[in-house]
C-alpha cells in the first residue's frame, strides 16, 4: 500500500508540474530518519528516473541530526561523496 502511495504521490507532482527539479525530504522531528524515510525514499525512487532521463534533478535528505554534515548516497551521487 506505501507503495502505491509513493507511486501515486510522484505521478501527480509530474502530472501537475511536469517535472521536479528538486524534492527535499526534511526530517526535522524528533523520530528517527528511519522511521520516515521508507516512504520519502520510495517517492524519490519515483522520481529518480524523470530526473536522470532529464539530466536534471536534486534530491535532499535534512534530518535532525545531521545538523552541520554533508553527505552523499555514493550511488547516485559519486561525485559528491565527502
Amino acid at each position: 500500500m506505501a507503495e502505491v502511495a509513493a507511486e501515486n504521490t510522484a505521478a501527480f507532482a509530474l502530472r501537475e508540474f511536469g517535472h521536479v527539479d528538486i524534492f527535499v525530504n526534511n526530517d526535522g522531528g524528533s523520530r528517527p530518519l528511519a522511521l520516515d524515510f521508507t516512504g520519502y525514499g520510495r517517492i524519490a525512487h519515483a522520481l529518480l528516473p524523470r530526473m536522470i532521463e532529464r539530466k536534471r534533478g536534486r534530491i535532499v535528505s535534512i534530518g535532525i541530526h545531521s545538523a552541520g554534515e554533508t553527505h552523499a548516497v555514493p550511488a547516485l551521487a559519486p561525485d559528491l561523496t565527502v
